[in-house]
């Protein structure tokens, strides 16, 4: 974590590289950081694959898990966004998840991109929780097929990757962060509302 700090605050700081290396070394940081995140789908995978007698037993405590996590970083993140305006990203994430994108990561990949450039501590807490959500989660995967499997996990990490080419129009996530980590808080309550009933 130490390492992480202060190469984090280094790129922040670096004045006199020019703006094209200090935005390449962002964005490789973040994307490293993105990536320890989405490995936890993967560990979780592997750890539901060796104890598939466990699963049915366990089932209610991974969708408790899973729930806990989600329901943790809504309240975090509307914590840190209070603004009436979070309400029209709410209602475009409910929406959103409900009748286009259904792929929870790719939320997830808009949450830590749009708070990438808030503090460090909370950004490590989103990777943190994402972690842990997919170690739950990854066991989901266990019993499709093989090719189903790649598809479905390959369909995952493009919908976590693709937000991170909001670095590219930086000026939108510091316009609109508010109305992004409400898209995040819609679609999360409709993955709640829907699957842990």
């Amino acid at each position: 974590m130490l390492f992480y700090k202060v190469f984090y605050y280094r790129i922040v700081n670096i004045q006199h590289n020019g703006l094209s290396n200090v935005f390449k070394y962002k964005l490789f940081f973040y994307l490293m950081l993105g990536l320890l995140a989405f490995l936890g789908l993967i560990f979780g995978f592997i750890v539901a694959y060796a104890s598939k007698e466990e699963l049915i037993s366990g089932k209610k405590y991974l969708d408790f898990t899973e729930m806990f996590i989600l329901v943790l970083l809504t309240v975090v993140t509307l914590f840190f966004n209070s603004s009436y305006s979070i309400l029209i990203g709410v209602v475009i994430g409910f929406l959103l998840h409900a009748f286009l994108v259904k792929n929870i990561y790719f939320y997830f990949g808009l949450l830590l991109t749009v708070n990438s450039f808030l503090n460090f501590n909370i950004l490590l807490f989103y990777i943190f929780a994402i972690f842990l959500f997919g170690l739950a989660y990854g066991r989901r995967l266990v019993n499709i097929k093989k090719t189903e499997f790649l598809s479905k996990v390959l369909t995952m990490f493009i919908g976590f990757i693709l937000p991170f080419f909001l670095f590219f129009i930086r000026e939108a996530i510091f316009k609109y962060d508010i109305i992004f980590n409400g898209i995040f808080i819609g679609a999360s309550l409709h993955v709640i509302g829907k699957n842990y009933r």
